[in-house]
């Protein structure tokens, strides 16, 4: 059996400040990665109603949640799912992001 080798994940794509939902400092601020969004997920997030506009990867933090804000260059964003990776290097945490 192959061992399957760790993704080397980068996060030089921008920072990302993230708020709690009634707050208006920002609980963290951090470096992210861009992502595609994909075809699947896309497509589920339209028929729960949601329109997925942006996906990115920040380092693993499992505090982060759904329905923190998200705020990029001035763009904000609600996070609709945040999903720990523990087979990248370093652990990222990939946000799907909704329009405000």
């Amino acid at each position: 059996m192959q061992k399957q080798r760790a993704e080397f994940e980068s996060f030089a794509d921008g920072r990302v400040r993230i708020c709690r939902p009634g707050e208006g400092e920002a609980f963290v601020t951090l470096d992210f990665g861009e992502e595609r969004v994909g075809v699947t997920r896309y497509y589920q997030a339209l028929n729960a109603d949601v329109h997925i506009v942006r996906v990115i990867h920040i380092p693993q933090r499992r505090d982060v949640e759904a329905n923190f804000l998200a705020e990029i260059v001035g763009d904000r964003f609600i996070i609709k799912e945040a999903q720990h990776k523990n087979d990248t290097l370093p652990r990222t945490t990939v946000l799907a992001l909704a329009e405000m």
